[in-house]
């Protein structure tokens, strides 16, 4: 979803509520010929693997994670758009206000012990694609990991795709909520009407 206010022309991506006049019109537009929408992802891809559902959006580590797990076929194929845009979703650390000095040199010392170039490398064995660590690359990777890459990460489409299209930060965690809670009113509450 918050690919598409950079794909349709919206006036400010970054804000769900006064800049995605475009997107929201298409979602409404869309939501007209969807006969339901699943309420997560999971429900979505096991949907979708069980044939449910023809045609779905989706991010790497699903398709990687998936059809490895089998609850999609191990041929299912993905494609992209003409022109791509990538939102860099990932996962973040964080330390809450007030921590105690001592508390944040513990949770300071444990962030940069994990960004390190041989932790960062175990993260090709879950399915990720990339890193936090920019130095890291596949080719660092564990032996179970460079296996996995090999069978599911598309290893012949994925890095060309990846030089494709823009890449975009994704919305701040408030957005984010903001975006679901009118994605929720304005279009799935009213899928089919």
């Amino acid at each position: 979803m918050m690919s598409l206010p950079y794909m349709l022309g919206d006036s400010d991506p970054s804000d769900p509520e006064n800049g995605w006049a475009n997107t929201w019109a298409y979602l409404r537009e869309l939501g007209r010929y969807v006969e339901s929408y699943p309420p997560s992802s999971t429900i979505m891809n096991q949907q979708f693997g069980s044939g449910q559902l023809q045609l779905i959006p989706t991010i790497v580590s699903m398709d990687i994670n998936s059809r490895r797990d089998g609850t999609w076929a191990p041929t299912t194929e993905v494609s992209l758009f003409g022109d791509q845009q990538w939102i860099t979703d990932a996962h973040y650390m964080m330390v809450p206000k007030g921590v105690s000095p001592e508390q944040l040199y513990v949770a300071l010392e444990l962030i940069r012990w994990t960004l390190q170039p041989d932790q960062q490398a175990l993260t090709y064995a879950t399915g990720s694609l990339s890193t936090a660590n920019k130095n890291v690359t596949p080719a660092d990777a564990s032996p179970e990991g460079q296996a996995l890459l090999q069978q599911w990460g598309r290893p012949d489409f994925y890095p060309t795709a990846f030089a494709t299209g823009t890449t975009h930060t994704p919305l701040t965690p408030e957005n984010q909520v903001r975006a679901f809670e009118i994605w929720q009113r304005e279009v799935g509450s009213h899928v089919g009407s």
